[in-house]
């Protein structure tokens, strides 16, 4: 399998792994102040650009977005949150 349909997997299971890694770190790595101390979807996101390429940078924002839509935000930190996750 190559090509599109091998990126678009690709692109899927990173995907997943960033949400997956969001979701651990929100629900079990948590200060006593709610402040997470580990974030593994961080890691996650910079082995994908370091991999794959700048380009696939998106990971993080998709990701971003499908954790902060589960954890119901309001729309204007959404934009600031995933503009911020993914330029870092």
């Amino acid at each position: 399998m190559h090509g599109k349909a091998a990126d678009f997997k690709r692109f899927l299971l990173w995907t997943a792994l960033y949400f997956v890694g969001a979701v651990l770190a929100a629900r079990y790595l948590r200060s006593a102040d709610g402040t997470a101390l580990f974030w593994p979807s961080a890691g996650v996101g910079y082995v994908a650009a370091v991999r794959y390429g700048l380009r696939w940078t998106a990971v993080v924002a998709v990701g971003a977005l499908l954790y902060l839509l589960l954890a119901k935000v309001p729309t204007t930190y959404l934009l600031y949150a995933i503009a911020g996750k993914t330029a870092a």
